[in-house]
Formats: structure tokens, sequence, C-alpha cells
């Protein structure tokens, strides 16, 4: 869920290299995350088990 600012609450789960695992709240924010990090010439998906969204940025 966004706070009052539109802050999608998910924190960065691990880190390695290019890839990025973040804990969303919901569903939705993953949704929403994942949304917004397709326009920084990524790859995002969101794991369909949890609301885990993974992030690969390209070289």
């Amino acid at each position: 869920m966004a706070d009052q600012h539109g802050f999608v609450h998910c924190r960065v789960q691990s880190y390695e290299e290019r890839i990025l695992v973040f804990e969303c709240a919901d569903y939705l924010s993953a949704e929403r995350y994942c949304g917004q990090r397709q326009l920084l010439d990524s790859k995002a998906w969101i794991d369909d088990r949890t609301p885990t969204l993974v992030f690969v940025r390209q070289p």
C-alpha cells in the first residue's frame, strides 16, 4: 500500500550485482513498484507465491 506521499511499501530483501529482490507488503504494492521499475530499462517480475518483486538491471 502507498502512504500519503505515494511511497510503495517494498523493501530490499537481497542484492546481488544486477539482481535486486524486494519484499513487498502485499501484491498491490508489488504490482505498483514493478510498474515503476519497468520504466528504468530493466526487467521486473513478481513471484507468484509471495509478494516479492525481482528486479534485474540490464547491462
